[in-house]
């Protein structure tokens, strides 16, 4: 995060507090922008992080995939060892970077248009 800001990439205010890995405590990924002026151009209505993992894989399915997981899932004796593998296994399904989205205002075409009626000087 740091090294794209010090680039001179802008990420909006509610994308820097939205973590991208699956237990949402880490930045990986980030939408920047890179323009002159683009604090002023655009504004930010929404922004998220897309955690897939409550509907797909969830916690709460790890019997359902027992069987899919395999031999390593089978060898594990403890619970917990299961789940930790139930986690890393679903990450090899679906990606371990969730999804990021925002929704941005970009209709500049009134201000544009206002800006051609108003005689010059």
């Amino acid at each position: 995060m740091k090294a794209i800001t010090k680039a001179g990439f802008y990420v909006p205010e509610q994308l820097q507090k939205l973590p991208s890995n699956i237990p949402q405590d880490k930045h990986y990924d980030q939408i920047g922008f890179l323009t002159p002026r683009i604090k002023e151009q655009i504004r930010t209505f929404n922004a998220g992080v897309i955690n897939y993992y409550k509907q797909i894989y969830p916690d709460s399915d790890e019997n359902t995939y027992a069987g899919t997981m395999g031999k390593g899932y089978k060898d594990k004796k403890d619970k917990k060892k299961k789940t930790n593998y139930y986690k890393q296994w679903r990450t090899f399904q679906m990606s371990d970077h969730l999804p990021m989205w925002i929704e941005l205002k970009v209709d500049f075409g009134e201000d544009y248009l206002l800006g051609k009626t108003k005689p010059k000087k």
